[in-house]
């Protein structure tokens, strides 16, 4: 078996910390073109969006792949080759891109949590016995999750072998831009919040259950009641599930129902 290698495109989220839309574009701006490495844990953040712990910037865990990038050529490398491609770099670190944009700099008062999804670049390679079976292969590289709260295994060059993997990732994600339509907006900020909390104190229980129950009515969530409900639903049916998922805040579930909601209106924006 060879070891073949292309430039394909990734698509994640961004979240900024920012006063207004504009200055979360200009710090927008500061990453779009550079590099950075996703082997570093401080790219990414699970903290709430209320946290103080929320970083001024940060990527969702999970990125989908999008196909080889357009006119690509597939290359052969050698394992030396891989290894070199997939080396982590220290100037690929949050420390280094961002040296000055530490959590604790941020002014609290008002805080607003903006977003995006972006593209990036980066490279996938992958084992085939002849180069038509790789060209086989590249069908492979569109429309898969990477979800790095299961595992980062796809950043490592020994993940080739594993057949769990049908190829990995260079850890260099290139930040090419936002998607297009899917500029950067208003995703969450303390003044919505606290308007949902003065309602019904932050708690789902408070949420009318007949509405929760009704489950054939129409499921769009055009405004904080309706997130409420969607939130409860959500919460409902991780109960059902157990385990884990039976532990779920309503803070958390408010927040997936409000990520869920930014994007589907991204997509009905998109077909617009």
């Amino acid at each position: 078996m060879s070891i073949f290698g292309i430039d394909i495109i990734v698509a994640g989220t961004i979240y900024i910390l920012g006063k207004s839309l504009e200055d979360a574009c200009a710090k927008f701006d500061t990453l779009v073109g550079k590099t950075f490495d996703a082997t570093d844990r401080h790219w990414f953040s699970e903290a709430s969006f209320d946290s103080e712990w929320m970083p001024e910037f940060s990527f969702a865990r999970g990125h989908t792949t999008c196909g080889a990038v357009h006119s690509a050529p597939l290359k052969l490398y050698s394992e030396k080759q891989l290894r070199k491609a997939m080396r982590t770099k220290r100037a690929g670190r949050k420390e280094k891109l961002l040296p000055y944009s530490d959590r604790h700099d941020f002014e609290r008062n008002g805080q607003r949590v903006y977003t995006c999804d972006v593209h990036i670049e980066t490279m996938a390679f992958f084992t085939a016995a002849s180069p038509r079976d790789a060209e086989g292969h590249l069908k492979k590289l569109d429309d898969r999750i990477m979800d790095w709260d299961f595992t980062t295994g796809w950043l490592y060059p020994e993940a080739i072998a594993d057949p769990d993997f049908p190829f990995v990732v260079s850890p260099h994600f290139h930040l090419v831009g936002p998607i297009k339509g899917l500029e950067l907006e208003l995703h969450w900020s303390e003044e919505a919040e606290h308007t949902l909390v003065a309602t019904n104190g932050g708690r789902l229980d408070a949420v009318d259950q007949q509405s929760v129950g009704e489950t054939e009515t129409d499921n769009r969530v055009e405004d904080e009641a309706g997130l409420l409900i969607a939130a409860a639903r959500f919460k409902q049916c991780c109960l059902e599930w157990g385990g884990v998922f039976s532990s779920i805040s309503d803070q958390d579930a408010i927040e997936i129902a409000r990520f869920a909601k930014a994007r589907l209106d991204k997509q009905v924006s998109a077909s617009a």
